[in-house]
């Protein structure tokens, strides 16, 4: 079983070594319902606070057995668009059209449309 909890519980159990700037979920997202699922990633502002929570290893978390280690990975990407997948180019030339730029940005992905500002 998944551990499941709260950034509230999470920032509690880290009361004794310093309070966390961030507590992300394993996308590296704030979440928005204060639910952590399986991992979080949890942020000091000094390195004294992070060599302290390394020593709550092994401690527990509303009944649940928690590892504390350094993180040497950034989150792994989801696996859909989150936000806005627009994007702007400027500085194009007057003459580039839709193909060019099209083919451009193939190696990107699929690209739905292609607009260009008009004075």
């Amino acid at each position: 079983r998944a551990l499941r909890t709260t950034v509230d519980a999470i920032t509690a159990f880290f009361e004794t070594v310093g309070k966390p700037v961030a507590v992300l979920n394993k996308w590296g997202e704030a979440p928005s319902d204060g639910q952590i699922y399986e991992r979080a990633l949890v942020t000091f502002k000094k390195n004294k606070a992070v060599d302290k929570a390394l020593g709550l290893s092994g401690g527990a978390i509303e009944g649940r057995q928690v590892v504390v280690g350094i993180n040497l990975q950034p989150p792994p990407r989801r696996k859909q668009a989150c936000g806005s997948c627009r994007v702007f180019v400027g500085n194009l030339p007057f003459e580039a059209d839709d193909a060019a730029v099209r083919s451009h940005f193939s190696s990107c992905g699929t690209i739905l449309f292609v607009r260009f500002a008009t004075a």
